[in-house]
């Protein structure tokens, strides 16, 4: 999902400025902030999300550059 979608003919725009935050920061953020744990999603371990997860985590070191690289080609596709 983008950062920026357009619902039911640009009736609902949802804005995510979070997207761009690593997970760990958000779930640091969510515990110290006091929010209560939420259900995990039932297709969280199989999702596509998930994979990437994994696939991205066997990189190591070179981990911070792959994801950058995702994010540029990801904005140019997206026109952002």
């Amino acid at each position: 999902m983008a950062p920026r979608v357009e619902f039911f003919d640009d009736a609902v725009t949802a804005i995510r400025p979070l997207i761009y935050l690593p997970e760990k920061e958000l779930v640091r953020y969510g515990r110290v902030a006091g929010f209560p744990d939420s259900p995990a999603c039932p297709q969280g371990l199989v999702s596509r999300r998930a994979y990437i997860k994994v696939l991205l985590g066997q990189f190591g070191r070179d981990q911070k550059q792959i994801r950058a690289n995702i994010w540029r080609a990801a904005r140019r596709v997206m026109g952002f």
